[in-house]
């Protein structure tokens, strides 16, 4: 188990069937998977889809939060 934070070039030569869970800063920026441009268009592709918040700003939400399968009395919260 490596207990590094994920960069780009750790997530880069990673086979699609693998997932990663990773630390990060808790002041981090999450943002959603870039939408694919119609094919006419001119330029770079863009590299970020929509800004979703920082894990902080995101644990404060009420909703989302499920009880931890082995852990009695905690709860947990995932994003994707």
């Amino acid at each position: 188990m490596n207990a590094n934070y994920a960069t780009k070039e750790y997530l880069q030569d990673r086979p699609a069937t693998v997932g990663v869970v990773s630390r990060m800063l808790i002041t981090g920026k999450l943002y959603d998977r870039p939408t694919l441009p119609p094919p006419s268009r001119r330029g770079r592709p863009p590299q970020k889809g929509r800004l979703i918040g920082s894990p902080k700003t995101l644990a404060r939400k009420r909703q989302g939060w499920q009880p931890h399968p082995t852990e009695a009395g905690t709860q947990v919260q995932a994003w994707e």
